[in-house]
């Protein structure tokens, strides 16, 4: 079996040490921009490998899955995940330990039994013709500033699930703190006719999120959504059940609402988060993607 690897050398735990180099058969690359990702993508397609390991964090795999769906086409092998980034959200709900190696994963890719699959979360701009936008946690509202506070977290080197779980809980902590971020923004989503304020949108294909945090309900397969009007009420009563995953009757009229969906419209973003990036908003597409198989202990 052929074997390629993405290496980012600029990924947390990977800084100021070199990639091992297990094998002269194995294609070994650190791609220094987009174009280089994109022709040694080609050329591990064209060569035919039957494992693409990425060796970096969640921004790592976000890039690479970004432009290898369409490199491989239907021949896409299976992917296996070298947590070495800042946050390993996607490692970490498919039960890779911190120190798995290159080695490891190699081993792992020859017994068919440890495989799982997750659906990639494709996200589009509106008229835009490029290639989608490729991962799997994406953040509206309240989520983008949680995600510029966790950026911080990651200056005093916290990581892993603590930088995570600090995104995820920073957007109500900052509401009950009565900071701006309570207020929401106007966005509409779907076939409503007009727009309503939403403090926070997070959609996610991942099935196990760190800190055991349950905020789309039981846990399940598929793209689920959590749709939380502004200003959030009740918060202080609804905070732990969402984060517990608990449904008690009350929340959806009080304007907490989770769904399972293939796809979510959102018209008048001011910024949005996919797997720990910030970009720009506008009108956005979120659809669930094609399923990748990852290579797991």
């Amino acid at each position: 079996m052929r074997v390629g690897v993405i290496h980012n050398p600029r990924s947390r735990r990977n800084l100021g040490r070199p990639s091992a180099v297990v094998s002269p058969d194995v294609i070994h690359v650190a791609p220094e921009s987009p174009e280089a990702l994109g022709g040694a993508l080609n050329d591990m397609a064209a060569a035919g490998i039957g494992l693409l390991i990425v060796d970096g964090g969640d921004g790592t795999v976000r890039e690479v899955l970004s432009q290898a769906l369409s490199a491989f086409g239907a021949a896409m092998p299976p992917l296996a995940v070298i947590p070495h980034g800042k946050t390993n959200a996607l490692a970490h709900d498919l039960g890779v330990p911190p120190r798995w190696s290159i080695e490891e994963a190699m081993a792992s890719a020859m017994d068919p039994g440890r495989r799982q699959v997750r659906p990639v979360v494709e996200v589009r701009r509106a008229r835009e013709t490029e290639r989608p936008l490729i991962g799997f946690a994406f953040g509206a509202g309240a989520y983008v500033e949680a995600t510029r506070m966790a950026t911080q977290v990651h200056r005093v080197g916290l990581m892993d699930d603590v930088a995570v779980g600090f995104a995820l809980l920073g957007a109500a902590v900052g509401a009950l703190l009565g900071r701006g971020i309570a207020k929401g923004q106007p966005i509409r989503l779907n076939d409503e006719d007009t727009a309503r304020l939403r403090f926070l949108v997070f959609a996610s294909t991942l099935e196990r999120l760190p800190l055991g945090l349950r905020p789309f309900g039981p846990t399940r397969a598929g793209l689920k959504l959590l749709d939380i009007d502004a200003p959030a009420r009740r918060l202080f009563a609804a905070l732990p059940e969402i984060l517990a995953g608990r449904e008690p009757g009350w929340l959806e009229p009080a304007g907490y609402r989770r769904r399972t969906t293939d796809r979510i419209s959102l018209f008048g973003l001011k910024d949005f988060v996919l797997d720990g990036e910030i970009y720009a908003g506008g009108d956005v597409e979120v659809r669930r993607g094609p399923d990748v198989v990852f290579v797991t202990v």
